[in-house]
């Protein structure tokens, strides 16, 4: 009910995010809810607003349930498509420009020069084998203990 108040509220089709609700525990070992929101349609723009929408349902159910803070466990999402063929497939190796137009259409304010340095400085983790690949360089630097 909180979900599909949420979406009504916000303009958003009904069904194109679903809600799970899965047993989990509370800090206190108490039995609780985890809630999963699960991506049923394509909608791009509404990646922007994962972290709102969530806020936003959670909101809505302390609305309806003023203890649902107490037996909420945490939230997670999933992308489960309806129709797969409609969501983007991964960039073919070897096209960078496909990468650097998908992370500028994300909000990234990087440009490409400096996506392609930082990618570059990656490199420097790794060593090539004899056969090519590359395999994560040796660290011998001495590991510190942990403050706690």
């Amino acid at each position: 009910m909180a979900l599909r108040d949420t979406l009504k509220k916000h303009g958003l089709v009904d069904g194109c995010i679903t809600l799970d609700a899965l047993p989990g525990f509370t800090s206190t070992r108490h039995r609780g809810m985890h809630i999963q929101l699960v991506f049923r349609d394509w909608q791009p723009s509404l990646l922007a607003y994962v972290v709102a929408l969530e806020s936003a349902v959670k909101g809505r159910l302390n609305r309806l349930d003023p203890l649902s803070p107490s037996w909420i466990t945490g939230v997670s999402w999933r992308f489960e498509p309806r129709d797969r063929t409609v969501w983007p497939r991964l960039p073919v190796p070897g096209e960078t420009s496909v990468s650097i137009t998908a992370a500028r259409h994300a909000g990234s304010l990087q440009s490409a020069d400096t996506q392609k340095k930082l990618l570059k400085s990656g490199d420097d983790a790794f060593m090539p084998t004899a056969h090519g690949q590359l395999v994560a360089a040796p660290d011998f630097s001495p590991t510190l203990p942990m403050r706690g």
